[in-house]
C-alpha cells in the first residue's frame, strides 16, 4: 500500500519520526483537515506506526481507500496526517508513473 517517500526533492533523508513536521515546512504544503474520503492529485498520508512514521504518496482513489480502512474488529488507531503539496508525486522517483497507470493512461504491466 503506497509509493513511500524516504527524501525531500533535495536528497535530505526524512527522519525517521516526525516526518508530517517536516513535510508541513515545505513551500505550499498544508494539512487537510478532516482525513479526506475522496482521491485528488498531490496527497500524501503519514502514518505514526510507533516506532516510526510512514510517508506516502497517495495516488490513487483506491489508494485513498486503502489509507482509511479500518476493520471494526480491529480498529486501526495510528495517528494519520493528511498533507497536500503541490507536486506531491515528484517526492518519490514512482509517484508520476503509478498515478497514470492508476488513471488508465499507462498499460498495466502483464
Amino acid at each position: 500500500m503506497g509509493i513511500y517517500i524516504q527524501e525531500l526533492l533535495d536528497g535530505t533523508p526524512l527522519p525517521k519520526n516526525g516526518k508530517a513536521d517536516v513535510l508541513l515546512q515545505l513551500p505550499g504544503a498544508k494539512q487537510i483537515y478532516p482525513s479526506p474520503t475522496k482521491w485528488e492529485d498531490d496527497i500524501i498520508c503519514v502514518v505514526e506506526n510507533g516506532d516510526f512514521d510512514a510517508a506516502a504518496y497517495v495516488f490513487s482513489q483506491q489508494e485513498m481507500d486503502a489509507f482509511n480502512y479500518s476493520d471494526p474488529r480491529r480498529p486501526d488507531r495510528r495517528r494519520k496526517t493528511w498533507i497536500k503539496i503541490a507536486g506531491a508525486a515528484k517526492l518519490t522517483p514512482y509517484g508520476e508513473m503509478a498515478r497514470e497507470e492508476a488513471a488508465g493512461r499507462l498499460p498495466l504491466d502483464e
